[in-house]
């Protein structure tokens, strides 16, 4: 094995990958020295040394935050808002981006989770294509086709594309579906080192909902939707079948909030319920997980006995 691995591994507290070596082919060794150095073990390394440190929150430090309540607008103002959406859409300046990288196990289907079927009122339906309804819809209201991008991962890209190309993209405009795939990150064991698989190769695993940043834009397509001028993008799951993401008012609204980001949550049952809340931590937009935020600070009222910290069923413009 090369130097440079080599010292790298040792830098990094890999050095048990070399044990291996004298079961591995030269191909092999070839393939493994590879990957290592295009692994960035810096931030692996940050990453492993993160999950050892214990959440420490200043309750003095976590307020609510700003919003909006939908059910609290006047029709007059909803019109206003509404046609602030609409002119967005119909000037096609939107654009969707579902994240699909998972698989449907816990639902006990082998596939990707949109291929999974549902009985719906109107007869089954896959997941997949209960969305590309609702694109068809905004396309007979707006009419304009608007484009979706779709996050994939290396488990189930080629099976997420070839379901659609046969189901022939349920009647929708196949150049206005766009896929990518999620990056992947190596997996550690609980002493922090990295895993071979059985090819010899360190296994690795997709990096989660939060790389959508980044594999957009290595993949091409944020420099596509700026010479698209699109310039709002609704990020969606493939499991929130109920979402409502063509929506017009949430639009407006967001612009009218002179905001970049705008948010859609629902209320919890009880200030008890284990969920994550939206706030402001040091000032910032954040959302904390219900076993992170301190007992007492789900009970705050304010001066109209509301709970201030909790997920509520408002929307949520982070100001």
């Amino acid at each position: 094995m090369e130097k440079e691995v080599i010292s790298i591994l040792e830098k990094y507290n890999q050095s048990h990958l070399l044990n291996y070596l004298n079961l591995l082919t030269k191909q092999e060794i070839k393939n493994l020295e590879e990957q290592i150095l295009k692994i960035d073990f810096d931030e692996l390394k940050n990453l492993y040394e993160s999950t050892k440190r214990k959440t420490e929150i200043e309750e003095n430090k976590i307020e609510s935050i700003n919003y909006i309540n939908k059910e609290k607008l006047s029709a007059q103002e909803k019109q206003k808002l509404e046609d602030i959406g609409n002119e967005v859409i119909k000037n096609e300046h939107y654009a969707v981006i579902t994240l699909a990288g998972g698989q449907g196990t816990r639902l006990g289907h082998s596939g990707p989770k949109g291929t999974y079927m549902l009985n719906t009122k109107n007869g089954p339906k896959y997941i997949f294509e209960i969305f590309i309804d609702s694109f068809k819809k905004a396309k007979n209201e707006y009419n304009v086709e608007i484009p979706w991008y779709i996050m994939t991962s290396k488990e189930n890209h080629k099976e997420t594309v070839e379901f659609l190309e046969n189901h022939n993209y349920f009647g929708y405009n196949k150049d206005k579906i766009k896929f990518f795939m999620q990056g992947e990150l190596p997996l550690l064991d609980t002493n922090g080192k990295v895993i071979l698989n059985k090819e010899k190769q360190i296994k690795e695993a997709a990096n989660g909902n939060g790389g959508i940043y980044e594999s957009f834009a290595k993949s091409g397509l944020l420099n596509e939707i700026k010479q698209k001028q699109i310039e709002w993008v609704f990020v969606n799951n493939i499991d929130n079948i109920i979402s409502n993401f063509v929506d017009p008012l949430l639009i407006g609204l967001t612009i009218q909030e002179k905001q970049k980001i705008g948010a859609k949550s629902v209320a919890k049952t009880n200030p008890k319920e284990k969920v994550g809340v939206f706030c402001k931590v040091n000032g910032k937009p954040q959302i904390i997980e219900y076993i992170d935020l301190p007992e007492e600070m789900t009970t705050i009222r304010d001066k109209n006995r509301r709970i201030t910290i909790w997920r509520s069923k408002y929307w949520n413009i982070f100001i």
